[in-house]
C-alpha cells in the first residue's frame, strides 16, 4: 500500500511540473520557414547562442550565404518587451539591466510577428522584402 501511495504523489508532482513548463511556440517561426522554402531558399537552422535579445535564439543560414537570427519568446508580451529595448537605429539595447552598443557586419534590420523577432543583418533587397510581406515591417535598424 506504500509503494502504491508513494507511486500516487509522485505522479502528481510529476503532473504539477509538467503543468508548470511552459514550450514556446514555434507557430510563426515554423510559417517563415515554410514561407522561405517555398520562396526557393535552401534552409539550415540551428539552435543560436545567446546574444543580446532575452529571446531562446534560432540561427538560420539562406543559401549557405546570408543568415537570420530568429528571437523566441514565451509570449507576444515578452517579445513587444524586448524589442522595445532596441534603439531605432539597431545599434544598441538597453533593458535596465544590460547595456550594449553593437557594430554590425552589414545593416541591421528588425522585424516582429507574434512571439517572435528576427535580425537581419545584410542588404540583399529580396530577403527585406520577404520579411516585410510576411513578418513586419522593420521597427527597428538601418532605413535608406
Amino acid at each position: 500500500m506504500k509503494k502504491i501511495v508513494a507511486l500516487f504523489l509522485l505522479l502528481m508532482l510529476m503532473g504539477i511540473f509538467v503543468g508548470c513548463y511552459k514550450q514556446v511556440s514555434l507557430v510563426h517561426y515554423e510559417e517563415l520557414r515554410s514561407i522561405l522554402q517555398e520562396e526557393g531558399y535552401q534552409i539550415v537552422d540551428e539552435d543560436g547562442d545567446e546574444s543580446i535579445l532575452q529571446g531562446q535564439r534560432k540561427w538560420v543560414t539562406l543559401n549557405g550565404q546570408e543568415h537570420l537570427s530568429v528571437y523566441l519568446y514565451d509570449s507576444e508580451e515578452e517579445m513587444e518587451k524586448d524589442a522595445s529595448y532596441v534603439s531605432p537605429g539597431g545599434t544598441s539595447y538597453t533593458n535596465g539591466k544590460k547595456s550594449a552598443e553593437v557594430s554590425w557586419t552589414s545593416y541591421p534590420h528588425f522585424y516582429k510577428k507574434g512571439n517572435m523577432i528576427v535580425l537581419y543583418v545584410g542588404e540583399d533587397e529580396g530577403i527585406m522584402d520577404l520579411l516585410k510581406v510576411h513578418v513586419s515591417t522593420q521597427f527597428a535598424g538601418y532605413t535608406p
